[in-house]
């Protein structure tokens, strides 16, 4: 389920992230639930989203913050047109992951040794780094496509 939310969690701040010259009233987020309800938010009005466990949350500039178990989510649509990832946060058991500006950096916990390797999908490592607590590669020069990143114990797949 951790790997199911990092990929929400990476789909969601490429929305956010994406830049265009104002929200529209289409310019939203749905969310279809099991039950078939749904839940929506327009774009110009959501804060963050953040993952926690098993559930996510959207924080809005004028409502309550909205909470829904990953579990209940059929389908998440995002009306807007995507850019590219500015900034994500996940925290995988003893590692947290983040991509801030392109510059990928895994911390690990309690301040431990980390090392940090990015691999094509081919097998072939394009960047690593290591470090005590922390370690960072960039990844602004990468072509866009699928990558495998191995943060300790921690391996998880993401799209550029």
């Amino acid at each position: 389920m951790k790997r199911k939310s990092l990929v929400y969690a990476l789909t969601a701040c490429c929305i956010l992230g994406a830049g265009t010259a104002g929200a529209a009233a289409k310019d939203k987020l749905v969310l279809k639930l099991n039950d078939a309800s749904t839940v929506d938010a327009l774009m110009k009005d959501i804060r963050s989203i953040k993952f926690s466990g098993d559930a996510m949350t959207i924080d809005l500039a004028n409502k309550a913050p909205q909470t829904v178990n990953l579990a209940d989510v059929q389908n998440m649509t995002f009306d807007y047109y995507i850019t590219g990832v500015e900034d994500v946060e996940a925290a995988l058991g003893d590692v947290a992951i983040a991509i801030h500006g392109g510059v990928l950096t895994a911390t690990a916990a309690d301040g431990k040794a980390i090392t940090l390797a990015v691999y094509n999908l081919g097998g072939m490592a394009v960047a690593a780094a290591a470090g005590t607590g922390t370690a960072s590669v960039d990844l602004n020069a990468l072509p866009a496509g699928a990558y495998i990143v191995r943060a300790n114990n921690t391996v998880i797949k993401f799209t550029r």
